[in-house]
């Protein structure tokens, strides 16, 4: 758990981690942990660990899951990160996501990730039904559960026309935006969507509060490889013109590092290092898996890159919970006939260690785990 203060955003890969799921719905612990482990990949994967975001399917498990997954992530991460120090590593950060229907519940979750020891935690102010006035609720309500708590943690905003709850409001207004950025405890955010509004934010990023506590996250890698490829026809233009002068990304979200950590965490760095070719190279493995995870116009990502993690051996089930489009029988078939091709063609170019080993790694002994609330 971080305390708000001399924080400053993390830089790098953001995996929002799936939830690994049983047969019959429930939470699978053993699997949860590997796949962290999967995601961390020894320290050369993720540098941030999103739980319980779209892809770990919060909008679709109720609050006793969710606050299951949420207890075996957090203490995934502290075993986890106890060997990282060991082996020189730098540790990473686990940021939980807090959204629901319900305002009520968001501060009940917010309970919830500080007792398990998030070092962050993440909020979808327009997911949230009864929302009202965001900044308020901000200012009031869970600055008031922070205070009752005796610490203010770092809260991320998580911007995403998905799950906007009023088809009128497809992402934050800038001016809340700003107000919400001058709250302490508000660092940074998350963003799907387009170049265009994407700029509104880097615009208004000398607005935000301490200079470097803010710190912008890329939801969508398109847009990521076009904002630091400066030799795009156009796109250099644009990206002197509107965001060497105000700020640039410090990390992108990538829901295909719950697969290849190693190799998202290489194209973050190629972007960072504006290396050109492996940049497009993985602009083109994006798209290329993108197109492999639709079926008859239908997007099913989260249950194609469950169904390869458990034909791997990371998680022991390709289940997705109700609601999450999942793959027939004959689907599977065909997604896993062609994934093996596609992963060779993807770790072909790249040097040994951004490959991401699919070997499972051993989790520490099982410990009991605080029982989620009920």
């Amino acid at each position: 758990m971080f305390i708000v203060g001399d924080y400053k955003p993390r830089e790098g890969l953001s995996v929002p981690l799936l939830t690994a799921l049983d047969a019959r719905g429930e939470v699978d612990e053993e699997s949860q942990r590997r796949l962290v482990r999967h995601a961390v990949s020894g320290g050369f994967g993720a540098d941030i660990l999103f739980g319980m975001g779209t892809n770990g399917e919060w909008n679709r498990l109720e609050r006793r899951r969710r606050a299951r997954a949420m207890a075996v992530q957090a203490d995934e991460v502290t075993r986890v990160n106890a060997l990282l120090r060991g082996d020189g590593h730098r540790t990473v950060e686990l940021w939980l996501g807090i959204s629901s229907s319900r305002r009520a519940e968001v501060v009940e979750q917010l309970r919830d990730a500080c007792r398990f020891g998030a070092h962050a935690v993440v909020l979808a102010p327009l997911a949230v039904a009864d929302m009202g006035d965001a900044v308020a609720f901000l200012r009031e309500e869970v600055r008031e559960e922070m205070d009752r708590l005796g610490r203010h943690v770092p809260l991320f905003l998580y911007d995403n026309v998905d799950l906007s709850v009023d088809p009128r409001v497809p992402h934050i207004r800038t001016r809340d935006l700003k107000k919400m950025s001058r709250i302490d405890f508000v660092r940074g955010i998350k963003v799907t969507a387009s170049r265009k509004v994407m700029g509104n934010y880097t615009r208004a990023a000398r607005q935000f509060n301490l200079m470097g506590s803010f710190g912008i996250y890329l939801g969508n890698p398109q847009v990521a490889f076009d904002f630091f490829d400066p030799d795009r026809a156009g796109v250099r233009r644009w990206i002197e013109r509107v965001l060497f002068h105000y700020a640039l990304p410090v990390g992108f979200v990538s829901g295909y590092a719950n697969l290849w950590p190693r190799e998202w965490q290489d194209a973050w760095l190629s972007c960072r290092h504006a290396h050109r070719e492996r940049m497009l190279h993985y602009q083109r493995a994006f798209e290329r898996f993108r197109a492999l995870c639709e079926f008859t116009g239908a997007r099913k990502t989260i249950a194609c890159m469950k169904v390869l993690l458990s034909d791997r051996g990371i998680l022991g089930s390709g289940a997705v919970a109700e609601g999450t489009p999942s793959l027939s029988a004959e689907e599977t078939k065909r997604f896993l006939a062609v994934a093996g091709s596609f992963e060779r063609d993807l770790q072909a170019p790249i040097p040994e260690r951004w490959r991401t080993p699919f070997a499972p790694v051993a989790s520490a002994a099982p410990i009991q785990v605080e029982k989620a609330p009920a």
